[in-house]
Formats: C-alpha cells, sequence, structure tokens
C-alpha cells in the first residue's frame, strides 16, 4: 500500500476546488456511493458513474454555493479517510452551514470503487475500525 491512493483522492478535490467535476477517470465504472447520516436517517445509495452523478446532483440541489474542502487525509489500508468542510446555504431555509463530515474512498487498481460520506466524523472512524 502506497500513498498514490491517498494523491489520487487528494487531485480529486483539488479539481472539485477548482469547479472540475469531471472526475469520471477517478472513478470505477462500478462505482457504489452511499451517504450515511445527517438530518435524515435515510441512507442514500447509489451505483455506477450515472448513479453516483445523479446522487450527488440530487445532494446539490438543496444547496446555494456548496462547497466541499478537504481539511485531512489519512490512509487506511486501501481506503482514504477524509475529513471535509461541508460548507453552503440552504435553498428553502437560508440557513448556512457549516460542517466537519468524513468520506471513506475505497480503491482498486487506481481507481475509486466505493465512496461512502458521513455526517459524523465518528462513524467513519468506526466503520474503519480505528480511534483518533
Amino acid at each position: 500500500m502506497s500513498s498514490e491512493n491517498v494523491e489520487i483522492v487528494r487531485a480529486l478535490f483539488e479539481r472539485w476546488g477548482r469547479g472540475d467535476f469531471d472526475a469520471g477517470e477517478a472513478f470505477d465504472p462500478d462505482v457504489e456511493f452511499a451517504r450515511y447520516g445527517g438530518e435524515v436517517v435515510v441512507t442514500r445509495q447509489a451505483h455506477g458513474i450515472s448513479g453516483l452523478t445523479a446522487a450527488v446532483v440530487e445532494l446539490l440541489r438543496e444547496w446555494v454555493d456548496m462547497r466541499l474542502e478537504a481539511e485531512r487525509f489519512v490512509e487506511v489500508d486501501d481506503r482514504v479517510l477524509v475529513y471535509a468542510r461541508l460548507r453552503g446555504v440552504g435553498k428553502r431555509s437560508g440557513v448556512p452551514l457549516d460542517h466537519l463530515e468524513a468520506a471513506v474512498f475505497t480503491l482498486r487498481n487506481g481507481k475509486i470503487v466505493r465512496w461512502e460520506t458521513y455526517w459524523d466524523p465518528a462513524e467513519a472512524r468506526r466503520a474503519l475500525s480505528i480511534e483518533e
């Protein structure tokens, strides 16, 4: 295991930060996506690039000026844990959001095969069986 996986995920966040959301080359065509927690307990899951895109678009539609900024990357075997700051303003509520969440990216052969986001970073650590 090398830090190559961290660099792949870091480059993805850098592209997103520049407004480049066409990052399909980073993802395996059969990528799995899951979102856990938040204000609703419902788990959002998606499969494949089109499913992932639809899930992200669905989330973005609820916010004005949404940004996701990586604060820290932690390598855990074939996965990368990212602590990321989620900022935006709710379209319907007008309420600003500034929240630290966590994402877990699982990689195989240089491609992201699974992307999980956790509203509560402690849940991400539990999913990875790590303590910080």
